[in-house]
Parts: C-alpha cells; structure tokens; sequence
C-alpha cells in the first residue's frame, strides 16, 4: 500500500491499527484502533504530568520513549528534548549546542554507542546516569 511506500514507518502502523480498508467505519471499534490510541495518550499524559513538578523526569521519560526510533545522531541533534538529555548525561554545557552539527554528532558517536538506546537495560543506565546529573 502507499502506507508502506513512505519513509516514515509510522503511517504504515497507524493503517495497521485503524485499517479502514477492511473494517469500513467501525475500524475505530476494534481494539487494534482504540488500546494503541489510549497507550500513547496515557503516555504522553504521564510524561506532561511529570514534567509540571520535575522537567528532568518529563525529559526521561520522552527519551525512552523516542530512544528506540533513534537511527543516527542526527536525530537526536533534530529535536531538543533529546539532544539536552545527552548533553546533561554526558556533562556538556548547553553551549555545545551552538558548535557545528557535524563536530556535535561526531562528539555524541565518541562517547556513546546509538545501538545502546535500544538496550533496555543499557538505555535504564543512560537514564539513571542523566536523571542524576540533572
């Protein structure tokens, strides 16, 4: 399908879960559409919740959250969320981010292994390590 065409493997779950093709207008009735929906609200509910008394812990949260989506640093340098969460677990000023996005993705790939993030131990340790240096 033209779901499946795209880059963005996103489309293709959401046409997985809300297959309109095959169940018409009561896709949304079947629990595929509505656990996977209400997962990622409740989630996302719980990182905003958090974030209102403790950012560092919103941070964390959003990390392993995206973590396993990341396929290159430049992703992470993309969005801001992430690339502070390395910054602040690998002891960077905040100006690091004003240097050359080649020099900061070479400096993450030195000091970090990107496979690591989809480790869950190995991420819960990276987590740990930003969470006590935040």
């Amino acid at each position: 399908s033209f779901a499946n065409k795209l880059s963005d493997k996103r489309y293709a779950q959401f046409v997985k879960a809300f297959n309109f093709a095959a169940y018409g207008p009561t896709a949304t009735l079947y629990p595929s559409a509505q656990q996977g929906a209400v997962d990622k609200y409740m989630r996302q509910t719980l990182e905003e919740n958090a974030g209102e008394t403790n950012q560092g812990v919103r941070l964390a949260l959003y990390f392993q959250r995206k973590a396993p989506e990341i396929t290159n640093w430049y992703d992470v340098l993309a969005d801001t969320a992430l690339s502070s969460v390395v910054r602040t677990a690998l002891g960077l000023p905040d100006s690091i981010a004003a240097a050359d996005i080649d020099k900061q993705a070479q400096m993450f790939e030195q000091k970090l292994d990107i496979a690591d993030f989809k480790d869950p131990d190995k991420l819960n340790k990276f987590l740990t390590r930003f969470t006590s240096l935040w």
